[in-house]
């Protein structure tokens, strides 16, 4: 069986010859309707497609499909004809086509080597025909993406952060805290959308950090990456509800005036080995003493820190009177 295009000198038809310059007119004359053509298919790499035509003419007896910008034997696909019950197959068929009478092209398990411009021909009755191409685009699954950040423990109002995006994929977006980023005055994206740059940072962009990368039918995410912002820690307040006491009668309450959520205790410039007799509130921000020894005796302070910095509170002398140095109370 043999392709009613191929060749010219056996007395056929010299189709192609004819074909283009159809295809040719219809560069460059208006259409007085809606065109014949392929409707333009998007897929995932291993999928299967379906190439649609629409505004299909009356009365067609035939399809043929090329896959390329010419159409000669070379860029055959197949040929169907409902006339004569012939389907013949051309050199562009790999075993995965199928045209159907109804004219459209199945094409299984799509690779990137079939993406690009096709051509159909609807046969016509009397040797008339209609010429109509589309494109088929194919796209590997998006890949996930890598976000690096300069830093991610920053200080508001003094550091700058870049994050940059590391992909191959075209389309990119940014999300914090898994919603869309909304760019602020402060922040800035390269041309390529693949860096973000915050200058100043502040705390209201603590977070996590995404890009997102997509093509026509695929998308894919980064792992998040979390930004920390700290303001520089401020001195705390260390107030005693007494700093005489006698050993062994009195209780003293040391409380630690602080915002930070990070609160350690000094006692004589070292960290506090805790005693029995002394109690951690669950914030830690206050320290009791019940009862009062003499070793308890000395300078207490509060350090307060966070990831970038820390600051310690002025010292609170605690002194310890022995029960036998404390002078009798006399009624007279």
């Amino acid at each position: 069986m043999e392709f009613p295009a191929a060749s010219s000198r056996r007395g056929l038809v010299p189709w192609l010859g004819f074909l283009m310059a159809v295809f040719l007119l219809t560069l460059w004359i208006p259409p007085t309707t809606a065109r014949f053509e392929i409707v333009m298919t998007s897929a995932l790499e291993g999928q299967d497609v379906i190439l649609r035509t629409q505004n299909r003419p009356p009365g067609v007896t035939g399809f043929i499909w090329y896959r390329g910008f010419v159409m000669n034997y070379t860029n055959l696909i197949a040929y169907v004809s409902w006339s004569s019950g012939k389907y013949i197959k051309g050199p562009e068929y790999t075993g995965r086509e199928t045209v159907k009478f109804d004219g459209t092209l199945t094409i299984r398990n799509v690779t990137v080597w079939d993406l690009g411009i096709y051509i159909v021909v609807a046969i016509l009755h009397h040797s008339k025909t209609e010429i109509g191409f589309g494109r088929l685009n194919v796209y590997r699954p998006a890949s996930v993406p890598t976000l690096l950040a300069s830093n991610t423990t920053v200080t508001e109002n003094e550091d700058v952060v870049v994050m940059t995006c590391y992909t191959d994929e075209i389309s990119i977006k940014w999300l914090f805290n898994a919603t869309s980023l909304r760019l602020k005055r402060r922040m800035k994206l390269s041309q390529d959308d693949k860096t973000l740059t915050i200058d100043p940072v502040r705390r209201e962009d603590a977070g996590n950090y995404q890009c997102k990368v997509s093509n026509p039918v695929s998308s894919s995410e980064s792992a998040p990456v979390e930004l920390y912002v700290n303001d520089r820690v401020s001195m705390p307040t260390l107030l005693a509800n007494n700093t005489t006491v006698t050993e062994n009668e009195d209780a003293v309450v040391i409380t630690c005036y602080t915002d930070e959520s990070s609160t350690n205790w000094l006692f004589n410039a070292m960290s506090v080995q805790l005693r029995e007799s002394m109690k951690l509130s669950q914030d830690h921000r206050t320290l009791t003493i019940d009862p009062i020894r003499r070793e308890d005796a000395g300078n207490y302070q509060c350090k307060d820190s966070n990831p970038i910095s820390s600051t310690e509170s002025a010292p609170v002398e605690l002194d310890v009177k022995d029960e036998a140095n404390v002078s009798p109370l006399h009624l007279g």
